[in-house]
């Protein structure tokens, strides 16, 4: 499986979870932004950047999505997950 197709596979994924728990979720895969995911809902909105396997978020990456200013009901967040396993999600 291409890298493409697997993080395709992994984001649709972290949607679904995203999805059950009652989030709006809208994708921006191939943007090349700083987000792949767009999660919201009445207590507010997820920015979300997955990466799958071994893929880790660059240092320049990170402070890059840092950087960004949002509103205080915004969350900036960087889930990583494997094949097997749920997300470990870390807040940025």
């Amino acid at each position: 499986m291409s890298n493409y197709r697997r993080g395709t596979y992994y984001e649709k994924r972290c949607r679904a979870i995203l999805e059950t728990a009652g989030y709006l979720v809208v994708e921006s895969r191939g943007s090349h932004g700083p987000f792949d995911l767009v999660a919201v809902s009445s207590m507010g909105v997820r920015l979300i950047q997955v990466k799958s396997g071994s893929a880790r978020l660059s240092a320049t990456d990170r402070e890059a999505i840092q950087q960004i200013k949002t509103a205080a009901n915004v969350s900036k967040e960087y889930w990583r997950i494997q094949q097997r396993s749920d997300p470990v999600i870390e807040c940025l």
